[in-house]
């Protein structure tokens, strides 16, 4: 577990030695430039003639051997004195970068010594049996620690155990459990990821895609089914760590004490939801794989019960719908999704100021260029369509704003297209709001019956994902090895009114989107990003 947990962390192995019944092993990391930082690991070891006398003499008990370990630092005299007799005399003036090296240095060490006894802890799951003797408040489901509400921070603990002293052991070692970060826990712990969509509930939202009287949108709830899942992982679980965030499962044989645990941890900003798995180190990986699949598996079983629109019947051109029991269908409560959809998921949390501009990132930094064709030469009513890809693009004066955009960071590695439609051509006649909007909810429900589904929505503008397979053309093998999934993303943009109101909103109006009834040309917006590759669509 400390080899593993040393590789993973950059480190490499240098030597192997054994001498005087110690087995050494060496690890090296570059930690800069000609700093080096050696890691020394020294176990009791054994030949192997002494190994079969010991094993068939049966008369000792197995135990635990201890293990040692050394750091060293390899570097120049002036690295080495900077960071240790000059970084301790406080009264003596020293550059704002040599200080910043010599506190990375001690970080490090100390680093290297937390992250020691963060595995010794974990690793000793079994050696105290307060630490999996679940207490009978907790065994039905209620968790032991609880999420602050509107908060994205560390988990607190539930109101029943603050008072109760009790239960102070078994919160202490599971305390560190809950405040893992999930961006560095490979380090002690084996890692698996399931990412997928809920499913989102119906009816959907009104004002959806059409704002409320005060100028608000609503997004899409996905209660239903994350209720569902929520069940099952609390019925998996051992006992619940925070509820809708961490559950943690024993395993064993059968009455035995357990000899290790896995950790489910779930992400989500619904309808994006990501469950990561956390095994304890030395856990096998046969074990590990099964038990993700098999839980997935679970997961992707649930449904939930979908009222089915009855189409209308026409006789004498007259519409007739016949009283009747209501029809229901079954439908997956979650969507299995292959590509970590949340790293490439496109968020606008608002309508783009310019709509001829496209989303383009430049260098470091994002930059709104206006493109000079586009911005002299008129659209067509009809149709008119923007492609982040171009490379004839014109900044905006000289200005580049130093804040990175994640849309303009995707926009580099994601094929996107946006098209404009104008519906209003005439701006002094006047269009009723509930027919574009009745427009945009026909295009979203073509899009639900392709196969997507709600990824994101925010100010009334709607994100729908689709992944599909893709053969490479190029490789020859007609397995399945050669089928990789690709997602599309499906952009759905609320009515825009093409007027210079805008510039004349503040940042805080600007969020509340103007209806149709703004004085100006109404387009209607819509955006695809897919991923570039290789190859031609299949089984979809």
């Amino acid at each position: 577990s400390v080899l593993s947990c040393r590789l993973r962390e950059g480190y490499a192995l240098r030597t192997i030695s054994t001498a005087k019944g110690e087995l050494e092993i060496k690890l090296v990391l570059p930690w800069k430039f000609d700093v080096n930082i050696e890691y020394v690991v020294m176990v009791p070891w054994q030949s192997s003639n002494k190994n079969r006398d010991s094993s068939g003499s049966g008369s000792q008990p197995k135990q635990r051997t201890g293990c040692k370990y050394e750091v060293y630092v390899e570097a120049s005299y002036d690295f080495l004195h900077d960071v240790t007799c000059e970084y301790f005399k406080s009264n003596k003036t020293r550059s704002p970068f040599r200080l910043m090296v010599a506190q990375q240095y001690w970080n490090a060490l100390k680093n290297i010594s937390s992250t020691d006894q963060l595995l010794v802890h974990l690793h000793s799951f079994n050696q105290n049996p307060v630490y999996y003797s679940v207490p009978e408040s907790f065994r039905n489901g209620v968790p032991l620690f609880v999420m602050p509400p509107n908060s994205s921070g560390h988990p607190v603990l539930s109101s029943n155990v603050k008072n109760n002293s009790a239960y102070a052991p078994f919160v202490a070692f599971w305390k560190p459990v809950s405040m893992l970060d999930i961006s560095i826990w490979q380090r002690w712990m084996h890692m698996h990821r399931v990412g997928m969509l809920l499913e989102h509930d119906l009816p959907l939202p009104k004002h959806l895609q059409q704002p409320n009287s005060s100028g608000r949108y609503d997004s899409v709830q996905c209660r239903q089914a994350l209720h569902r899942l929520f069940a099952l992982l609390r019925d998996r679980s051992s006992f619940v760590l925070a509820d809708g965030h961490s559950y943690v499962t024993f395993l064993g044989e059968g009455d035995k004490p357990p000899v290790s645990f896995y950790v489910t941890r779930v992400t989500y900003k619904a309808p994006c939801v990501v469950i990561r798995f956390a095994f304890l180190g030395g856990t096998p990986g046969e074990e590990r794989n099964a038990i993700v699949k098999d839980l997935t598996q679970q997961i992707l079983s649930l449904e939930l019960s979908k009222r089915v629109a009855k189409d209308a019947h026409t006789d004498s051109g007259l519409c007739i719908r016949p009283p009747g029991p209501r029809t229901y269908r079954k439908a997956s409560c979650c969507i299995l999704f292959r590509k970590p959809l949340e790293r490439i998921l496109i968020r606008h949390e608002k309508m783009p100021k310019d709509i001829l501009s496209p989303v383009v990132a430049v260098m470091d930094v994002a930059v709104t260029p206006a493109h000079p064709l586009l911005h002299h030469a008129p659209h067509s009513h009809r149709h008119s369509g923007s492609s982040g890809s171009s490379s004839s693009l014109a900044r905006k004066g000289n200005g580049v704003s130093s804040v990175v955009d994640p849309t303009s960071q995707l926009s580099r590695y994601l094929h996107h297209r946006r098209w404009i439609w104008t519906v209003q051509r005439l701006p002094s006649v006047p269009l009723p709001l509930h027919a574009v909007t009745r427009v945009l909810k026909t295009l979203a429900k073509m899009r639900l019956e392709e196969g997507f589904h709600f990824a994101h929505s925010s100010s009334g503008i709607l994100n729908m994902a689709l992944e599909i397979e893709m053969k490479n053309t190029v490789m020859t093998d007609s397995g399945d090895a050669s089928l990789l999934p690709c997602v599309v993303q499906y952009m759905l943009f609320p009515p825009h009114s093409n007027t210079t109101i805008r510039e004349s909103l503040s940042d805080d109006e600007d969020n509340e989107m103007e209806t149709a009834e703004a004085d100006g040309e109404l387009q209607l917006v819509t955006e695809c990003w897919v991923e570039p590759q290789c190859g031609v669509v299949v089984n979809c």
